[in-house]
């Protein structure tokens, strides 16, 4: 079917046409379309105009009709069409409730409050809405932010949560064109026709957008409509949203753990969902908010065409593009929730221009709406005037527009095509079901969604995929079975039949399942209440049924919950060594129970997540159910209370608890050795009496467990399932306004009293990509994001980058904001470019000039008002010479300037309490960055989600923060004409971070009007460059979309490299002192503890107090866990079941309070986590101290007070023995304890970002320190035991149980004995059970709080990012080089060989900043050695080649590229002489050929380091070596593929000859033989003066005429020979008959000139060194092994070296015996004898060394009185050794 307009249907006079901008010669712009807004009718007053000829030619498709829309390609039915009513409607405020501190928040009772105020009866949100809209129509909400948009939506779906109606209607009706007879419908009638885009994105993170799309399809359409016209519908909506690029993009955003698709795409994919379906009304908020003009625009323009196809389209918009006006059939403007207009757009103009308001020529007539319906801010004068013009409009409204809301449009009629009359599309003939829906009437059952069976296989199939992409929740699993499980193995390993071992046989039964499934039931807890936000909004949507996505959960999670229970089963039994006969059926009935139970954990979380949503209230519910379903299971407690003795049938632990025990225990007689038969211990030996003694019945069958623990696995879901189709949780709750007492109070003048310096910002070079390596399944992927960006930002101008969605904008600002990204696991990004702030790289001395405005403003504290947020604020982030009175005046100055005075006294709000609105949040996001005037200010869509007034205001502050002499930087996404004016400098980026253009906003137009694309008059120029640079996703338009952007990108590219041949004028440089404002040390960025430490105290104190149920859920938790635990213990009997009953109060209560310390933590902490990180990034920043302080000032007090009450319970009201000191030593051991459980809660949520992930590993290392402690299991190994003392419960457990032993008789029964009842009659015995000795508890505090303290310590170095200290002296280097130009222009060699790593903590900031700015002023350095695999970067190989510095000469590296940094980046090199290549990886070893193309007139030395590499083959040398006719120095290393052949080709390409070679670790096939031969016969080592080799068998007994014909024609001045090493120690020597040949060789043709001898891997003869000593007098070093002896320096042979007396280093390695163990450095000389051994030697001895200890050796000469010298020896640390690394390995 296709649509097309009627003549008539359209006004006389009244233009809607779309125009194409064509450009001769250039391609066809058909994707870009300009809206022309025609003068209306005279009669009408419209005063707002565009020019007619904006473009040449109508399009051909626009004189013939509409183009096709989406939905008409597809051939899918017209919805049944559907009118909106809307009169007189008010919607109030909510009364103000105070909740009770519950779980599950309940409203405190009005009738029981004191104080009734009634004032917010008298409130309202929107006033008097009168609104119709009729199928075929398109609405459009504009006004201000706050003036109630998004509530008016709300109420059109029916969602209004808790705000009242104070009156008014809202109906729908069915549409009719021939009577007026109808039935209305309300929101909730209307719920399956409607379809709404909230303001928030809810997707699942781990699916790909064409995967979401197919799934919200299956869901949305009808059942009727068959599989490939739903993925044809798909298709078309993803190039209509320009998702295309996106559709395989994960769209990630979960726990921050991936990263997926950008903002502005998650908007487009959320607005797709609903676009796949067919609702007859679309109701959409705020939907072009993070989208660039033209895909506005392109959106706009698709739900115009939807609106034509029968349905009814509502939307709220904030910043809407001027062609835009005319897509809008109707136009509800409000102010402050009053109506301001309410009609047909058409009359809209002249309505204003009725009352004196008329827009000026060219303005976008839409920003004229919200302009004159918003107040102004800023000057008050201004304000006043603006509040009187509202005032006027509302009352002339009220007076005289009741006519416009009500009038009749004329409808778009439809006619089916001449193609479409003679009978149904290709498609359709061939697909029944298509033909019978598009004869479908309304109610037709072909239009019925999917039923039960559809949903569940669709719902299957999603939840499967994005749970088994969720990695970080499979790692968590993995990490918790295994570690778990082999963490109960080692407490229990290997238990014998002792009744020890018996004893930790039965409380291993019930333990396996507190330590493994609690932690499955915590992190549960926080996956539903994170995933259950989606099933929220779709099931409003009403997308599916309970059951559906209930099965679908159970089926697609089964896996992981088979499997990792199953792991965790066979590690526990096979390590704790269980019953083995059977073994089968007695694993398999464990396994069956720990899936069972698993099972039934999550079902147990789903219950509790569907009660509340609020992970803080949840996790406490769920927490006090679990001590009954723990205490119930029949371990702790052995006879529970009549009253909750029922609770044990409904609990998972129960049923696995008495079935473990009996498959272990059931007819198994013990060994039990050395136990007389007679004796009470014996009764423990036969398993059927444990379980008498466990009031279990031996004869009940298993089965009789199993089924129930189905059923109640079974019962948990369907709870589950019920809560969630009935039960309503709390929702959102609306903010009351406070009222502030200080807002009003006379404060004098801002008195910005700040210096700043002008600061200039260029980017050079600037490219980023995101890189994931292969990994087992994962493929290997790269994305570019920032491709060479390169511009500059002058001081006192506003620099804008535009570009679409996907073109790097916040990416650039991020860098230039020096922010860490997270690039998700196993990812990373890769930097290259420079940064420069006046001049110098961005580093840590000039960021702090650097303000960021964050695209994101979800770290503001909920609970506090906008004025407070500001306030702290000031304090923290201005001059301490500010007084406080002037940072107060301040903080109103900037409420003013951007219009927050209104909300000044509003709470912020959160995701669970509706506070001020996204605009006004973002206000206050730029308001916080502005209040201690920047010197660079950078915004990131400093215009999403403010309305056209506000945005206007903001960017004019902004302009005068620039002409102030500030830099602004900032990104927009949709900026208004009247805003582009005031950019001074332009970015524009095309979809890659590809540049287009960048220079002075002024030239923009000339440079694309050269290329032919000519800006029309009247047209904003912003979109209209947007549309030009952006690509049209749709089919026939996105080939030639792509070619034009790919042609102006190239364009401009041209451009600069044109630029970067022109020749430059020399500039004298002068140096630039460094000021305080921009160099500065780094710790005086930091607020003082002094200041800082109150300021945050006062803040976190009222942010919580006022979220009550926070606030009292950490008071009263742990008293709530002590109630719940007297319900069971009441008073602590005496009689047979008193020892058992005590040892497992004292397990319960200490393996409970971690968790509940842990629960508190995440409630609290991440948010406080990040605002510190937030804080500590900006000019606000204290020291991780200070926050460390207060957040334990914070939790200290709530945890002593709960504890108090807790010792009250748990200490004196359960019947243990008790006294003051025991009170409160109780006290102290659940405090430290609890405290614990916060301290690692805070070191896990400050390692990961996912809290899911980090609530996984805490519980799992809390689980781990309570099972060592020893009071679990009484057969931990001692070395763990040990271990467990530095953890609280340690003591914590002695503590108590000691305290309890102490006068404790228990009354036991002959009977009760005998039965194995009564394990303990006495607190001996209780004592003598656990092997303790040591009694002394004050000495057991002291160790509690001192370890509870270290904890929290570790907290906080956790927080704080350090560098391990062995690497402080680089660190030190480059921040003086960064700081210190005139020092580092002195520098010309770099030597590192110990260096920060890349992902070590805190090494990329010292990566970006003083690293970064230290290399690019050492610009005269020719030499730099960096050998530390996993340090070298991109970004550094770029500062290296540098134009503006010399070039390097000389370069050894580690070669190992992995992810570090680009391959190709070493071709850059093109001017080395020497290159060192250390353990090159393949990528490097496959350019070393194109390498050595750029490098052969200079290369002249040569060494490449493998590790047994085979890559380095012959052909790949011949390959090389064929350039490299310059070479002299040549050394291979473990290249264990190289032969002769190829180092004979590298010899005779040298053109002036070889000079040095190293030839150690060759191919084994390497011929030695002809080697020697053509080397003999050319000569070829006629120039060699260095010869290293590693000798083959047998090579020394023909060494002297082999070795001799080989360097016959050489003068060697050094000589290295190694023996192969073998790996294991050498024992022998060389022979005499080895040896002398050898030596009396290299007398004879070298002694002249051989000035270095190196002997490694063997031990030189007693004859073969005095040959060598007296042989070779050039000798200057000498390194050699000997046969280790007890005092070496005193051997007679080693005498010989004081012979050489030009020896100045010399080594010795002991070889041959192993050090005897009680001496095993013995055969180091002492020092005396070392200087007696100097003495002897040449005075020109500078280092000795023995084995791996080297000396440097010190002279000094003093006269003494009697005129004679003396000489002062003496042995000093060396500072550079001469030794090879070979002699250096430590030997053990």
């Amino acid at each position: 079917m296709s649509a097309v307009v009627e003549e008539e249907d359209v006004p006389k006079g009244d233009s809607a046409s779309r125009v194409e901008v064509e450009a001769s010669g250039k391609p066809n712009l058909s994707a870009i379309q300009v809206v022309q807004i025609d003068k209306p009718p005279a009669s009408e007053h419209a005063t707002s105009a565009f020019a007619n000829d904006m473009a040449p030619n109508l399009g051909e498709e626009e004189k013939t009709g509409l183009k096709p829309s989406v939905v008409d390609t597809s051939t899918l039915p017209l919805p049944p069409a559907y009118d909106l009513f809307i009169k007189d409607f008010t919607i109030g405020v909510p009364r103000p409730q105070t909740y009770l501190p519950l779980p599950v928040p309940i409203p405190y009772p009005a009738f029981l409050s004191k104080k009734r105020d009634m004032a917010y009866l008298n409130e309202t949100i929107i006033r008097n809405v009168d609104v119709k809209c009729g199928s075929g129509e398109v609405l459009a909400i504009i006004g201000g932010s706050g003036s109630g948009k998004s509530t008016l939506l709300s109420a059109i779906v029916g969602r209004l949560a808790n705000l009242p109606v104070r009156s008014g209607e809202l109906s729908f009706a069915p549409t009719s064109l021939t009577t007026g007879n109808f039935k209305t419908l309300n929101a909730r009638q209307m719920k399956e026709k409607i379809g709404f885009v909230p303001q928030n994105d809810y997707l699942l993170p781990n699916l790909t957008v064409r995967e979401t799309l197919d799934y919200a399809a299956s869901l949305r359409l009808p059942a009727s409509i068959d599989k490939p016209t739903k993925l044809r519908i798909v298709d078309q909506v993803l190039g209509e949203l320009s998702l295309t690029d996106a559709a395989d993009t994960v769209v990630g955003g979960f726990g921050g753990l991936r990263k997926g698709i950008s903002g502005g795409e998650r908007r487009r994919l959320s607005i797709a969902c609903i676009l796949v379906s067919l609702p007859s009304v679309i109701i959409l908020d705020e939907p072009t908010s993070g989208l660039d003009a033209f895909t506005a625009y392109q959106l706009l323009l698709t739900l115009s065409e939807l609106a034509k196809r029968n349905r009814t389209v509502i939307l709220s918009l904030h910043q809407p593009r001027s062609d835009a006006f005319n897509l809008f059939t109707r136009l509800l403007v409000l102010s402050k929730g009053s109506v301001v207009y309410s009609g047909l757009t058409k009359k809209c103009l002249p309505w204003f221009s009725r009352l004196g308001l008329d827009p000026e020529q060219g303005v976008n007539p839409l920003d004229f709406l919200i302009d004159i319906s918003s107040m102004e801010v800023g000057d008050e004068s201004k304000r006043d005037a603006s509040k009187s013009r509202v005032e006027r409009l509302v009352n002339a409204w009220r007076d005289d527009g009741e006519g416009y809301s009500t009038e009749k449009n004329i409808r778009w009629s439809r006619r089916i095509s001449k193609d479409i009359q003679k009978g149904p599309s290709e498609q359709a003939t061939h697909n029944t079901t298509l033909k019978l829906l598009f004869m479908a009437q309304e109610g037709d059952p072909s239009l019925r969604r999917p039923g039960i069976i559809s949903q569940t296989s669709t719902l299957t199939s999603r939840s499967n995929k994005n749970t088994l992409r969720n990695y970080g929740q499979t790692l968590g699993y993995s990490f918790q079975a295994i570690v778990i499980g082999v963490m109960l193995g080692v407490s229990y390993y290997r238990l014998g039949e002792s009744p020890t071992d018996i004893q930790s046989l039965k409380t291993l039964c019930f333990q396996y399942m507190a330590a493994y499934f609690y932690l499955t039931n915590v992190y549960s807890i926080y996956r539903y209440c994170n995933e259950l936000v989606v099933f929220d909004r779709e099931r409003q949507d009403h997308l599916y049924k309970v059951l559906p996505w209930l099965i679908s959960e159970v089926l697609s999670n089964l896996s992981i919950n088979v499997f990792f229970p199953s792991l965790f089963a066979v590690i526990v039994y096979f390590m704790i060594g269980l019953r083995t006969s059977p073994l089968a059926q007695s694993l398999f009935i464990l396994i069956a129970e720990c899936i069972l139970v698993q099972l039934g954990s999550i079902g147990f979380s789903l219950v509790s997540a569907s009660m509340v949503r609020e992970f803080a209230s949840a996790s406490l519910m769920a927490n006090g159910i679990s001590i009954f379903f723990f205490l119930s299971a029949g371990y702790s407690i052995l006879k529970p209370p009549v009253y909750v003795n029922w609770i044990k049938y409904i609990s998972v632990y129960w049923y696995g608890f008495r079935i473990t025990a009996i498959s272990q225990f059931k007819g198994r007689v013990f060994a039990c050795e050395n136990v007389p038969r007679d004796s009470v211990a014996a009764n423990q030996c036969i398993g059927d009496q444990v379980l008498i003694g466990l009031r279990i019945n031996p004869k009940e069958p298993l089965w009789r467990y199993f089924v129930p623990l189905l059923c109640v696995v079974i019962g948990l879901y369907a709870l589950g399932g019920a809560l969630l189709a009935f039960w309503k949780p709390g929702g959102v709750k609306h903010a009351a306004k406070l009222g502030s007492r200080n807002g009003k109070e006379a404060l004098p003048e801002s008195d910005m009293d700040i210096i700043r310096q002008r600061v200039d910002v260029e980017v050079k070079g600037l490219g980023l990509s995101w890189k994931r390596p292969g990994f087992l399944f994962l493929k290997r992927q790269q994305k570019r994001i920032i491709d060479n960006v390169t511009f500059q930002c002058p001081s006192g101008q506003i620099t804008a980058i535009i570009g679409p969605s996907g073109a790097g904008k916040s990416s650039i600002l991020q860098l230039l904001a020096a922010r860490d990204m997270n690039a998700g696991p196993l990812s990373h990004f890769q930097k290259i470019g420079l940064i420069l702030i006046n001049g110098r790289p961005l580093s840590a001395d000039n960021r702090d000039t650097v303000s960021f405005v964050e695209q994101e403003d979800e770290y503001h504290l909920p609970a506090l008002t906008v004025r407070e947020t500001l306030r702290y604020a000031a304090i923290l982030r201005l001059p301490q010479t500010m007084s406080k009175r002037n940072k107060l005046a301040r903080v109103e100055e900037v409420l003013g300037m951007l219009g927050l005075e209104d909300c000044a006294d509003t709470l912020v709000g959160g995701p669970l309490l509706k506070g001020i609105s996204g605009g006004e949040k973002r206000r206050l996001s730029l308001a916080i960055e502005m209040l201690n005037d920047p010197s660079v200010l950078i915004v990131d869509e400093v215009t999403s989600g403010l309305d056209a007034a506000t945005a206007n205001n903001v960017m004019r502050g902004l302009k005068s923060i620039a002409e102030s002499g500030r830099t602004v930087i900032l990104t927009l996404h949709q900026p208004r004409s009247d805003i582009y004016t005031l950019i001074d400098n332009l970015v524009v980026l095309a979809k890659g971070g590809r540049m287009v253009y960048a220079g002075s906003r002024k030239r923009v137009e000339s440079t694309f009007q050269s290329q032919g694309y000519t800006i029309p008059e009247y047209f904003n120029p912003a979109d209209f460059l947007l549309d030009v640079i952006s690509i049209d996703h749709r089919p026939e338009y996105e080939k030639e979309s792509r070619a034009r952007v790919d042609q102006i990108v190239n364009y401009w590219s041209d451009i600069e490299e044109a630029s970067r041949r022109e020749p430059k004028p020399d500039k004298q440089e002068t140096p630039v002192e460094p000021t305080p404002s921009l160099h500065r040390r780094q710790e005086s960025r930091l607020t003082p503890m002094r200041v800082a430490a109150p300021t945050l105290l006062e803040r976190t104190l009222k942010n919580m107090w006022r979220q009550q149920p926070v606030f009292w859920v950490r008071v009263q938790q742990t008293p709530l866990m002590g109630a719940l635990y007297l319900l069971y213990y009441q008073r602590l009997s005496r009689g047979p079941t008193g020892g058992q009953d005590r040892i497992g109060y004292v397990q319960q209560l200490l393996g409970a309070l971690p968790y509940i310390g842990l629960l508190n933590s995440v409630a609290i902490f991440p948010v406080e986590r990040d605002l510190f990180f937030h804080e500590y990034r900006s000019s606000a920043a204290y020291s991780t101290a200070t926050f460390t302080l207060v957040t334990t000032l914070v939790e200290a007090p709530f945890t002593f007070i709960a504890n108090l009450l807790l010792g009250l319970l748990m200490n004196l009201l359960a019947g243990l023995v008790t006294s003051p000191r025991i009170y409160f030593q109780f006290v102290a051991s659940t405090f430290a304890v609890q405290s614990l459980g916060e301290s690692i809660g805070i070191i896990f949520a400050t390692f990961t970002p996912s809290m899911g992930l980090s609530v996984s590993l805490v519980s799992t290392a809390l689980s781990i320190i309570m099972q060592f402690a020893g009071y679990t299991s009484l057969s931990v190994p001692k070395w763990l035991q040990a271990i467990a003392w530095a953890t609280p419960p340690k003591p914590a457990s002695r503590i108590m149980i000691i305290n309890e032993a102490s006068g404790l008789h228990l009354n036991c029964s002959p009977e009760s004995i005998q039965s194995g009842e009564c394990l303990i009659q006495s607190g001996e015995d209780l004592i003598n059970l656990f092997q303790w000795k040591d009694l002394d508890t004050g000495k057991l505090v002291g160790i509690l709080m001192a370890v509870c303290i270290g904890w929290r310590l570790l907290a906080n170095i956790k927080i704080h990012h350090w560098y391990p200290h062995s690497k402080n002296k680089v660190v030190c280097l480059f921040r003086t080089l960064s700081t210190s130009s005139k020092l580092a222009v002195l520098v010309e060699s770099i030597d590192l060989g110990v260096f920060p790593t890349t992902g070590s903590p805190g090494a990329e900031a010292f990566y970006d900043n003083q690293l970064l700015s230290g290399l690019q002023n050492c610009i005269r350095l020719h030499s730099c050695r960096w050998t530390r695999d996993g340090t070298l970067t991109d970004a550094i190989l770029q500062t290296l080649q540098s134009d503006e510095r010399s070039p390097l000469l000389a370069l050894e590296i580690n070669a190992h590229s992995g992810h570090h940094y680009s391959p190709e980046i070493i071709l850059r090199f093109s001017q080395l002489t020497k290159l060192v290549l250390i353990m090159p990886d393949r990528p490097i070893v496959h350019l070393l050929p194109y390498w050595s193309l750029v490098l052969g007139p200079t290369l002249q030395h040569l060494s490449i380091i493998c590790k047994s590499d085979a890559s380095i083959t012959d052909e790949l040398i011949c390959d090389v070596f064929t350039n490299l006719t310059e070479l002299v120095a040549l050394s291979l290393t473990n290249c264990s593929n190289v032969t002769h052949t190829s180092i004979l080709f590298a010899l005779r390409h040298s053109r002036r000859g070889i000079e040095s070679l190293g030839l150690e670790g060759v191919s084994t096939r390497f011929d030695w033989v002809t080697f020697i031969r053509e080397v003999e016969a050319f000569q070829l080592f006629h120039s060699l003066r260095k010869l290293t080799i590693t000798h083959p068998p047998g090579f020394l007994a023909w060494g002297e005429r082999n070795l001799g014909r080989l360097t016959s024609f050489s003068k060697l001045e050094e000589f290295n020979l190694y023996r192969t090493n073998s790996g294991r120690r050498s024992t022998s020597s060389i022979t005499e008959e080895e040896c002398l040949p050898m030596v009396s060789m290299l007398v004879a043709n070298h002694a002249s000139t051989l000035q270095t001898l190196s002997i490694l891997r063997m031990t030189v003869s007693d004859h073969a060194l005095e040959a060598i000593c007296h042989g070779l007098p050039r000798l200057r070093k000498f390194f050699f092994a000997r046969a280790w002896v007890q005092d070496i320096i005193l051997d007679s042979q080693i005498q010989s070296l004081t012979t050489l007396r030009r020896l100045e280093y010399f080594h010795i390695s002991s070889m041959g015996a192993i050090y005897p163990s009680n001496s095993a450095f013995d055969g180091f000389p002492r020092t005396e004898e070392i200087l007696q051994f100097i003495e002897k030697c040449s005075p020109t001895l500078m280092q000795c060394g023995f084995d791996t200890r080297v000396w440097s050796i010190k002279r000094h000469f003093r006269l003494l009185s009697n005129g004679e010298w003396y000489k002062d020896v003496s042995l000093a640390a060396y500072e550079q050794t001469e030794v090879p690394e070979h002699f250096l390995v430590v030997r053990t």
